[in-house]
């Protein structure tokens, strides 16, 4: 009878998650752990909830838990894998749970995913040529799904394989839930291989695919980018001229007229007024795009993370700033941002 209780929970945690439902699905794993506080399944959806929050160190530990108990969990491995990817950022962990997860698959999907996450964080830690030999081996999918092509035809793009990813992602552009992913990944091969005229089209269509979401609550309003805005000033330590009375203004996303003009689709800033070189350099105003962050951003520091990176490169590139101080400012991160734009 435990074990039925334990599957129906375990089955109900995951939907949840994947619906979203973070709260209801943490309860789900507690009543697993509560059956069983060492079931590496109840810590392996843990971990998945943690991570959706963005707490990476914690996921991280709770699929350790679920690895030290049963060692041949593959499951929680390339879980463990893939948060050290995505968003952790240490590549060469993931490369050891790679390993691990490799003396453990069995099945051609199993050995698909090692591959697929081996790939990825092989190209992170720019070790080119091997990701580009370990790429080449996800083809042809053994499963169609547009989850998979849309992420390997990601891969592909990185490592330069463009051809090989655009049937790929016109296969997913079918699906309405990827169609975004797919346009607009499709517009970047299209770039890559000089056909200018199907990038545009295809970020056009991104575009159009891209649904209007809710804006969670943490996302950031007009006083809370000022804020960082000042912070990523006082960090540049240089006069920018027009920063302090420039307007803030918050939309979804890019204008279909920018994008025509060159604008990425999924920018999170783009900043108007008369850039460096100009006889008068002046900054207008700072349009922040906050359906492309709500889409992409999982949690509140993850968000302010992304929007110091985005306006730290966007000001360093109308300003025409010294390349060495932006590489390291960018390196650094935005120290204090927190208590910054803690206060919405």
């Amino acid at each position: 009878m435990e074990t039925d209780a334990l599957t129906a929970h375990l089955d109900r945690g995951w939907d949840l998650l994947g619906r979203g439902q973070l709260t209801e699905a943490r309860i789900s794993a507690n009543q697993i752990l509560s059956i069983d506080e060492d079931a590496p399944e109840g810590h392996a959806l843990l971990g998945a909830i943690c991570a959706a929050e963005g707490e990476a160190e914690e996921a991280l530990e709770h699929f350790q838990h679920a690895i030290d108990v049963e060692p041949d969990y593959i499951d929680a491995v390339l879980y463990a894998a893939d948060l050290a990817i995505h968003p952790m950022q240490d590549f060469e962990l993931a490369l050891r749970f790679c390993g691990q997860a490799d003396a453990l698959a069995e099945s051609a999907e199993e050995r698909f995913d090692v591959d697929l996450l081996r790939a990825e964080a092989l190209w992170g830690a720019n070790r080119v040529a091997e990701a580009r030999s370990v790429a080449q081996r996800l083809l042809p999918l053994p499963h169609g799904d547009s989850a998979h092509c849309v992420r390997v035809a990601r891969l592909l793009i990185d490592v330069e394989f463009a051809d090989e990813a655009i049937p790929l992602l016109r296969s997913a552009a079918t699906s309405p839930e990827y169609a975004e992913d797919a346009q607009y990944y499709l517009g970047i091969a299209y770039e890559m291989l000089g056909n200018y005229q199907a990038a545009l089209d295809s970020f056009v269509e991104a575009r159009k695919a891209a649904a209007v979401v809710e804006h969670p609550d943490w996302l950031p309003n007009a006083d809370a980018l000022r804020r960082l805005l000042n912070k990523v000033a006082v960090q540049l330590g240089q006069p920018l001229a027009g920063l302090a009375e420039a307007a803030i203004h918050l939309s979804e996303c890019p204008p279909i007229e920018l994008i025509v003009e060159g604008l990425d689709p999924r920018a999170l800033v783009f900043l108007s007024g008369a850039a460096a070189g100009s006889e008068a350099a002046r900054l207008n105003v700072v349009f922040v795009y906050l359906g492309n962050l709500g889409r992409f951003a999982r949690c509140e520091r993850e968000a302010r993370r992304e929007l110091y990176r985005s306006l730290l490169l966007e000001l360093a590139a109308f300003y025409q700033l010294d390349a060495e101080l932006v590489e390291s400012l960018v390196g650094r991160g935005c120290q204090g941002e927190d208590e910054d734009c803690a206060d919405q």
